[in-house]
């Protein structure tokens, strides 16, 4: 895989030159930052580090280096010109200034700002944007991976419990949208149902009250040490995976995090808690840029009649795409929420301890002391052992011994006809309606234990439940230690209706 680092660049052009000097600018891109000096090369195989070498340093070291040193025309000098804006993003070079996201004087200064997009199909999306300092070099210890899991939870006490008990989204999400050299644009996406989509202003003022609680928090030393804790185990128990797939994003990862780092940066975190809230005092309605993007966002912006200068409907120059940009002027209830008949902030609160980590990570000891030593992909899968068959049903089960990892897979199906099927003149025949039901019983299950199981999933267990033509199956997987805990309260849960 090979890697090359450069910046983008406008080139304006007319419509009888417009082809030459796109032509010229490439060619000049193309021969200022496409040289050995920029490249990373990373080769994965079988084969020992040797011999690799043997292949590669022939090849790739006879190439010549051609830097476009004496530019002649207007465009290979806007070429060159732009290298030198391009802030630093390589390991072991200079941080950058902060360069925020946004102008505030495309926008007179007035925060907050809504930008409202029509969509191509049906949605109600509303995303809350907060320009924010860089964070690419402290990839061990970074204050937004922080903050999008404290925002992004999705347990008892979060904004998604909330609003989701109150019927107003359906999905969120939080994160780094732009995480640049220089900046970092932090975002927190939602799904909105009906509902919700009425009520977004208020949607943003919880939002906003859980960021001050994060930005009011003297101690998050307990939230980053179980971070810390489940991003070790997954770093040392992943299976391997296709060489295909790892080449490039290691090549992209050194360059980044440099060599010693590049397989570890962001798994192998560091003790020292980031400041957080720091970062989170930042995230205020005098720094945030909501994004709207649904039907009935359109049609309001749609039915104003009157913009302050410098707001109101434009086109993006690349694709003409339409939009609206509008102060938001009323938002006091931004800067401090009271409860509402909907929403009540004193029932944020930030995540619990997470029970599901597991607390052991040993093998089993009917596993043979050669399956221990490493991965044997090679070997023959071996057949299940019926351990139990009675009128209940029956009970398999078969011992890894091919990946030697502290996980385990539960596999529950429970038969039942009636899934999909009615009993008509004494025979079962398929009915669509029982079809439908089942369908939605599943989904409606899903969704209701989505809170309760986050924290399993987050520590490493997975579950799903579907339905088929015979019958119900439950799937757990995860690490073994607390893989029972969470079957167990799957199956009451289901059973109990």
């Amino acid at each position: 895989t090979l890697c090359f680092r450069w910046e983008s660049q406008c080139v304006s052009c007319g419509e009888a030159e417009g082809t030459e000097r796109i032509r010229a600018a490439l060619l000049a891109f193309h021969s200022h930052h496409y040289k050995p000096e920029n490249m990373t090369v990373t080769l994965v195989g079988p084969q020992s580090l040797d011999e690799l070498q043997a292949w590669l340093a022939p090849r790739y070291g006879a190439i010549p280096s051609k830097p476009l040193e004496n530019p002649e025309g207007d465009v290979e000098k806007l070429i060159l010109e732009a290298a030198k804006d391009m802030p630093n993003y390589v390991f072991g070079g200079k941080i950058p200034d902060y360069t925020p996201a946004f102008s505030a004087e495309l926008q007179q200064h007035q925060w907050p700002i809504l930008l409202t997009v029509k969509p191509l199909s049906s949605m109600r999306k509303i995303s809350l944007n907060f320009p924010l300092p860089p964070v690419r070099h402290l990839f061990n210890c970074s204050p937004t991976r922080l903050l999008s899991h404290l925002l992004g939870h999705e347990g008892p006490g979060s904004s998604f419990a909330i609003l989701q008990s109150a019927g107003l989204l359906t999905s969120l999400s939080a994160g780094s949208r732009i995480s640049g050299p220089d900046q970092t644009l932090f975002q927190i996406e939602l799904s909105l149902t009906e509902e919700g989509e009425k009520e977004w202003k208020t949607v943003v003022a919880l939002l906003l009250e859980h960021c001050r609680l994060i930005a009011q928090e003297t101690n998050l030393q307990l939230h980053w040490d179980e971070m810390r804790t489940l991003s070790e185990i997954q770093f040392n128990n992943s299976s391997p995976g296709q060489a295909y797939g790892f080449a490039p994003g290691l090549a992209s990862s050194i360059v980044s995090f440099g060599t010693e780092s590049s397989q570890s940066a962001g798994y192998l975190l560091d003790k020292k808690v980031p400041n957080a809230q720091e970062f989170a005092s930042f995230m205020k309605p005098e720094n945030c840029m909501v994004e709207r993007c649904s039907n009935e966002a359109w049609e309001e912006m749609e039915a104003m009649t009157q913009f302050a200068e410098g707001f109101g409907k434009k086109s993006e120059q690349w694709y003409d795409i339409e939009y609206y940009v509008a102060p938001i002027e009323e938002y006091t209830s931004w800067v401090s929420m009271t409860p509402t008949t909907l929403l009540d902030p004193s029932k944020l609160s930030l995540p619990k301890e997470n029970r599901f980590i597991p607390r052991t990570l040993e093998l089993v000891d009917e596993l043979p002391a050669e399956a221990k030593q490493g991965p044997h992909i090679e070997k023959p899968i071996d057949p299940p052992n019926l351990v139990v068959s009675n009128a209940v049903g029956r009970l398999w089960h078969r011992l890894d011994d091919r990946y030697a990892l502290p996980k385990s897979s539960l596999n529950f199906f429970i038969r039942n006809a009636a899934v999909e099927h009615s009993l008509q003149d004494g025979e079962w025949q398929y009915d669509p309606s029982a079809s439908i039901h089942s369908t939605m019983l599943t989904s409606v299950f899903t969704q209701a234990l989505a809170q309760e199981t986050y924290d399993a999933d987050l520590a490493g267990l997975h579950w799903s439940l579907s339905s088929s033509t015979t019958g119900t199956r439950i799937v757990c997987s995860g690490y073994s230690d607390r893989l029972g805990d969470l079957a167990i309260k799957l199956l009451r849960d289901f059973l109990d209706g």
